[in-house]
């Protein structure tokens, strides 16, 4: 799940998917960190490489 509020983060936990934090959005890096983001992304051009990087096997 990809989101920029500590929300996000533990909406993904409770569903044991992992979190992507968006550092591009609202929160900040600390809030999205604290809140268990499995990694932290820092711009829309990152997220594929992220979440590719998540799915392998």
């Amino acid at each position: 799940m990809v989101g920029d509020r500590a929300n996000d983060m533990l909406a993904a936990a409770r569903h044991a998917i992992p979190g992507v934090g968006a550092l591009w959005g609202y929160g900040s890096e600390d809030e999205l960190t604290a809140a268990g983001a499995t990694v932290l992304c820092s711009s829309p051009d990152d997220l594929v490489n992220t979440v590719q990087d998540l799915i392998r096997v």
